[in-house]
This record gives C-alpha cells, structure tokens and sequence, in this order.
C-alpha cells in the first residue's frame, strides 16, 4: 500500500512512501522527476472510519529516492486517477466533489464501495487553478492527456 520504485530490470528497489495509508495509481511525470499519485493519508473519515483519497505530487531525488512531497487536493470527496499533461504543466484527474449525476447513492451506504469517479478536473500545477472539464450524467474514470495531433507520429 505504499510506493516503491525499481530499476528496468527488476534490480534495486526502494521504498518510496511508508506508512498505513494506501498510496496508488501512481505516474510518472513526463520528465520522470516526479510521480502524481492518490492517498488517503490525510482525508476526512466518513462514518465508518475510512478515509477519503486526495492527490499528491512526489518529487524525486537524482538517486531515484523519495524528495519533497506536495499535497494537490483538499477536497471533502474522493479526488483520485491522476495523470499528467505531456508538458508536465496540469494534472487531469476524476473527482466526485460536483456530485455523481447517475448512480445510486443509497447502495453506497449498504455495500460500501466508495468510488474515485465523478467527473474530470484539471489542476494547473503552477498556481493550483482547478477546472472541471466535464460535465455529464455517466461517472467518469480515469483521465489520460494525448500530445497536440501535430506532435503524433
């Protein structure tokens, strides 16, 4: 439930985060500096104890070891699946803080299943300016950038 990273070829793998929490979906930045990933090391408990996922940027060390971590959301919902723009500048991620348009949210209280899905955001690195890109009745899952169609082979 924690991050680790290793060599290409299986070799010489150290642990990244460490701690009861549960770090996942983790990315790597497109200069492999750094790695987006979700947590639920700091959200709100909800009534049954659980802890809700926010996201987190891990920069990394020239040794390949865990350097500065930075806390992206703060939101009440799940925040979770991110991914970074091809210029490394934005982080798209799926969030339920708009509220999930088309499920049944009783059965969330029945069989607990809490889910990272909603609808997508963008977050601007530099400055944290939040947008939501979509908006519609499905969940959306996770996002994922493409370079501009002039930069495709």
């Amino acid at each position: 439930m924690n991050l680790y990273l290793m060599d290409p070829d299986g070799r010489n793998v150290r642990q990244l985060t460490n701690g009861p929490w549960r770090d996942n979906f983790p990315v790597f930045s497109p200069d492999g500096k750094a790695i987006a990933f979700s947590s639920d090391r700091d959200g709100p408990k909800d009534i049954r104890g659980n802890r809700t996922f926010d996201n987190y940027i891990l920069q990394l060390n020239a040794d390949g070891t865990a350097g500065s971590l930075q806390r992206l959301t703060t939101d009440l919902g799940q925040d979770s699946h991110p991914y970074f723009s091809p210029d490394g500048n934005w982080i798209s991620f799926s969030s339920e803080r708009a509220g999930i348009n088309d499920e049944e949210p009783l059965v969330q209280e029945v069989v607990f299943a809490p889910q990272m899905y909603g609808e997508i955001f963008i977050q601007r690195l530099s400055d944290g300016k939040t947008m939501r890109v979509t908006h519609n009745k499905w969940e959306e899952g996770t996002s994922f950038w493409l370079p501009p169609a002039s930069e495709v082979q």
